[in-house]
């Protein structure tokens, strides 16, 4: 119970800043110096998270691994802290990036937009599970408890009862700890300076292929592929 209860608080904390919003800012402070890619990044931030877009992220982000190895710049995407001051100061490094976005049907900030966007809606679909599990599993022991409590007497009667209020209050502290972190990353999204807004069918075609995201993920060394 306790487990799944900490799991759950710890998967708040992490994700309560929408990582998205912060991505998104440094991809602003890149494209501002590269006008060539910087007029594509608003359009690209609106742009609605199709399933084509979700495949072309699939497709593409183990090309990019292989591509990044023998490429004259060497450069580790991270999707989840990207630097880009590698590509900005080698000489020929930007535009061999550029390039190879562009012969694969993409752009470099539509690539980082979408992965962004996924990665985001992958964090809020891990937290919506692990407060689904831990609470099925406090509601199952609650049960268990009041099935226990209505057969027992004396001290042991009053033993379950006690456990019987350490799992309401881990309830409480579940729905309250959920309830907040969802808030704070409405809150956080509101402010405008992620750029972009998750909807509920964006988010359901990134839950429907987990496992096609996960697989390049991880290949990638994407940090929650892993």
């Amino acid at each position: 119970m306790f487990h799944n209860l900490s799991r759950v608080t710890s998967l708040a904390l992490v994700l309560v800043a929408a990582p998205g919003c912060e991505i998104i800012d440094m991809i602003r402070g890149f494209a501002a110096a590269a006008d060539e890619i910087g007029n594509h990044l608003e359009s690209d931030l609106k742009s609605e998270l199709t399933d084509a877009k979700i495949s072309k992220v699939v497709e593409v982000t183990p090309l990019l691994t292989e591509f990044s190895k023998t490429a004259k710049t060497k450069w580790q995407p991270d999707p989840h802290a990207p630097d880009f001051s590698q590509l900005a100061t080698a000489m020929g490094g930007l535009a061999e990036y550029i390039a190879f976005f562009e012969s694969h049907g993409t752009r470099l900030t539509e690539y980082y937009v979408d992965v962004a966007k996924i990665a985001d809606a992958r964090s809020l679909l891990t937290l919506r599970k692990a407060h689904d599990e831990a609470a099925a599993k406090l509601k199952q022991e609650r049960s268990e408890l009041e099935g226990k409590i209505a057969a027992a007497s004396g001290d042991e009667k009053k033993q379950l009862e006690d456990q019987l209020g350490v799992n309401t209050k881990a309830s409480e502290t579940l729905e309250q700890q959920f309830t907040q972190s969802m808030d704070a990353r409405k809150a956080a999204k509101s402010g405008g300076s992620g750029g972009y807004t998750l909807s509920d069918a964006e988010i359901a075609r990134v839950e429907a292929r987990l496992p096609d995201i996960t697989k390049a993920f991880a290949g990638a060394g994407y940090g929650e592929g892993k």
